[in-house]
């Protein structure tokens, strides 16, 4: 048998030690009795971790962002859109549709990410939210903006090539630390 000076760390374990300072206890527990107390021990900080745990777990998950189809996409409301003239397809020149879809999640859903072509500002982007506009054929460059930023990079561009009488579709979202708008083909049907 040994005799200790229990501390408060001890309290975690045997509770009904009162004194942890003054006085000595004859301390032998059994193999059993440890495993009881471990386990008493242990189901307590489970249960005192569980939903800090869960919160976190949420969180990560959180940040992780997916694509969204058009069809399940909103539009975007008009007083986040610069310029319209893009919106309706001129009938006496060949153009191409292009499609842009701010991905779904949690990750950067606090920035607005707006949209630029050849530098000019176009509209912006909240979270699964959607705008179809009509360029004639030729060079542009696509370009995207966070505000506020968050320490995102500032302005990203693109050069892009579209071809007459084509439909291109973009995904625009939030890559690690700066706004991204890349050509895709998961729209396609």
């Amino acid at each position: 048998m040994a005799v200790h000076q229990f501390t408060p760390l001890h309290s975690r374990i045997n509770p009904s030690i009162k004194d942890y300072r003054t006085c000595p206890v004859i301390f032998n527990p059994s193999h059993d009795d440890y495993l009881s107390m471990l386990g008493n021990y242990m189901t307590r900080s489970i249960r005192n971790h569980t939903i800090p745990l869960a919160a976190t777990l949420l969180i990560i998950s959180g940040c992780a962002t997916t694509p969204v189809s058009p069809t399940q996409a909103s539009a975007i409301p008009g007083s986040r859109i610069s310029v319209s003239k893009y919106q309706q397809k001129p009938h006496a020149e060949p153009s191409s549709q292009l499609v842009f879809v701010r991905d779904s999640g949690l990750y950067g859903a606090g920035t607005t990410i707006y949209l630029f072509i050849n530098g000019e500002e176009i509209a912006g982007f909240r979270p699964s939210e959607t705008l179809k506009i009509f360029l004639a054929p030729g060079e542009y460059l696509i370009g995207v903006q966070s505000r506020p930023n968050f320490g995102l990079e500032q302005f990203i561009e693109n050069p892009a090539r579209i071809e007459p009488d084509q439909s291109y579709a973009f995904r625009i979202g939030i890559d690690y630390n700066k706004a991204i708008v890349q050509r895709t083909s998961a729209f396609k049907k």
